[in-house]
């Protein structure tokens, strides 16, 4: 794994929209795209934020040959 962000926004409301983004190298661990979650403390009636399964993007630069959708992807792409 390379690293991630978690960010939020207000929508109105007193609601938030949470967006987690995970980045790894293709031949990286395996991300399961199941639902994740954000464990919250200190709030008496929230433990966890769920949050819907992903989508996959491939973040290898173009036209570099790297691509995560190959069979055995090659190092460097992401």
């Amino acid at each position: 794994m390379m690293g991630g962000e978690i960010t939020w926004e207000c929508s109105g409301s007193g609601n938030y929209i949470f967006t987690l983004k995970v980045y790894r190298d293709c031949r990286g661990i395996i991300f399961d795209n199941v639902t994740q979650y954000i464990s919250v403390f200190g709030h008496p009636a929230l433990s966890f934020i769920n949050l819907a399964p992903y989508t996959l993007t491939d973040l290898s630069a173009p036209n570099c040959a790297y691509s995560c959708a190959d069979t055995i992807p090659p190092q460097g792409g992401y």
